[in-house]
């Protein structure tokens, strides 16, 4: 499979990326879910840590260059965007509103609430 090509790259998305999205989703989740993804592609920045076949190498796994990976990866994204949200065309991010919470609890324990503390802050 080539993710550089749009119909084999669409095929991948419908089967295995959008199969399910007909399940009832709480809406909090879609829209973290679309900020995340909206987040990723202003920066241009992976959405996973997967290997995207034609994008990040050939059929040999023999990698292809940063250029290309980031011009390649970014057109399959926002494929896989038009996918998931089709009634929402992207626009970027204002990235100028984001920020970054580093405090300790917050960052090793994200599931345990009670121990967060104040939180801090940095620019992302």
């Amino acid at each position: 499979m080539d993710l550089t090509d749009k119909n084999q790259a669409l095929y991948a998305i419908r089967k295995w990326l959008t199969a399910d999205t007909n399940a009832d989703y709480p809406a909090v989740g879609c829209y973290q879910l679309k900020e995340a993804c909206r987040y990723c592609l202003t920066k241009e920045i992976a959405w996973a840590s997967v290997w995207l076949p034609g994008i990040d190498g050939d059929a040999s796994f023999k990698p292809h260059d940063m250029g290309h990976w980031k011009r390649e990866m970014q057109k399959f994204y926002l494929l896989l965007w038009s996918e998931l949200f089709p009634a929402d065309p992207f626009k970027p991010a204002d990235v100028s509103q984001y920020r970054q919470r580093v405090d300790e609890n917050f960052a090793n324990f994200p599931h345990m609430p009670e121990l967060w503390g104040e939180p801090e802050y940095k620019p992302w």
